[in-house]
């Protein structure tokens, strides 16, 4: 696949605010609690180096540690980097792994 350790990978799926490609949630949301996005990924929503590839090769990637997670914020007040809820370039960051 591809070395992502120390990098910022390639999105491969789009999980908030739908796994519909390239879709963002709005600026400027404000907090939110509970429950925010729920659904099934598919083939057919794989992007960018996955695009056209099947889910085994998503699952793949996890299980040989080359996924993660990247919760990308923007408060959409002022500048950016400026706090909690406002890092565009990503706010929380996790690697993924899966065990069969």
């Amino acid at each position: 696949m591809w070395d992502i350790s120390g990098l910022n990978g390639p999105i491969v799926v789009w999980l908030y605010p739908s796994t519909a490609v390239g879709v963002q949630a709005p600026l400027g949301g404000g907090r939110i609690q509970g429950v925010i996005a729920q659904g099934t990924i598919t083939a057919d929503n794989l992007t960018g180096p996955l695009a056209g590839h099947s889910l085994e090769d998503l699952l793949a990637a996890m299980r040989n540690g080359q996924a993660y997670v990247n919760l990308h914020t923007n408060d959409g007040v002022g500048a950016t980097n400026t706090g909690a809820g406002d890092f565009p370039g990503g706010e929380i960051r996790a690697d993924i792994s899966t065990t069969d």
